[in-house]
């Protein structure tokens, strides 16, 4: 007896976990197994329209689901012998294959060949029970992406209300210019990864993670217009109370809240007057969770 759920759960925001912790509260009171099933790949990319960027790894959205109590998370391929299957035979392979007796998805899932299955509440089809649940939090439909737009927007308050966590990029320190560090405000360089969101170019108040210990910080997200030509996006942290040499080691940035847009100065002492204001902003929001002057 398994109860089962499947899609892709892209940054396994409030709704999800609203559909997980559904399934995991039912499942215990029949001592059922629960089991998560997701993809491989977009299937937006496989068939061939304009693939979203993702808010999770793979390996970021297998531990926020095992967090919710779920017992197993699968991946499945996502290729084309998979996008023809019908909606009957999606079920009969549930059932089959991972002993599916209960089918939990929101209001808008589909399933089958040309996503013409969905699911009615109560009904009993290939020997399984479905389950829609609503996936609404104060009246407000939760989305990947609604939250997407929402980082696109710089609103990393709004996104992290919607997540139910703080949105995070992950990568390994790389050295930079130190021209941060010639001016008095060292920071720690990562390249984002392609495959994720990236908010939109501006300053954040940030915590870093690094080795277990989570250092307050202040990010900069963007192309450095006053001192780069190239255009590539960069992330880099200043740490507050911090210094040291972090060099080929693995860190989270997780954005707090957003404090201003990029912006190109006319020299560099213009440029650090501000940085100096940003880190005083960074201060204040970290001890009292709010900017000056609020």
């Amino acid at each position: 007896m398994t109860y089962v759920t499947v899609g892709d759960f892209d940054g396994v925001h409030q709704g999800h976990r609203t559909l997980l912790r559904r399934m995991v509260t039912a499942a215990a009171e029949r001592n059922a197994r629960t089991l998560a099933i997701t993809f491989d790949r977009n299937a937006k990319a496989f068939l061939g329209g304009t693939p979203s960027l993702c808010l999770s790894s793979p390996e970021e959205k297998r531990a926020l689901i095992l967090a919710e109590g779920v017992d197993e998370v699968v991946s499945l391929p996502f290729d084309k012998a998979f996008s023809q299957i019908s909606a009957n035979k999606f079920l009969a392979l549930l059932r089959t294959k991972f002993d599916c007796t209960d089918l939990f998805g929101g209001e808008d899932f589909r399933f089958g060949r040309n996503g013409v299955g969905r699911l009615t509440d109560g009904m009993v089809s290939e020997g399984i029970l479905q389950h829609v649940v609503d996936f609404k939090t104060d009246f407000v439909k939760i989305s990947s992406s609604s939250i997407r737009s929402a980082l696109h927007d710089g609103m990393v308050d709004r996104a992290n209300l919607w997540l139910g966590y703080a949105y995070s990029i992950s990568g390994v320190v790389t050295e930079g210019k130190h021209l941060g560090r010639t001016i008095g405000f060292p920071t720690i360089n990562i390249t984002p990864p392609a495959e994720k969101v990236l908010p939109c170019n501006g300053v954040y108040i940030t915590e870093t993670l690094s080795d277990g210990t989570v250092y307050r910080s202040v990010t900069n997200v963007g192309v450095r217009p006053t001192v780069e030509s190239n255009g590539e996006r960069n992330v880099e942290t200043h740490l507050l109370y911090a210094d040291g040499d972090f060099y080929g080691k693995a860190v989270t940035v997780r954005f707090l809240a957003h404090l201003r847009d990029e912006i190109h100065f006319p020299d560099v002492s213009v440029m650090m007057q501000q940085l100096r204001a940003d880190r005083d902003a960074a201060f204040a929001w970290h001890e009292n969770g709010m900017f000056p002057n609020q």
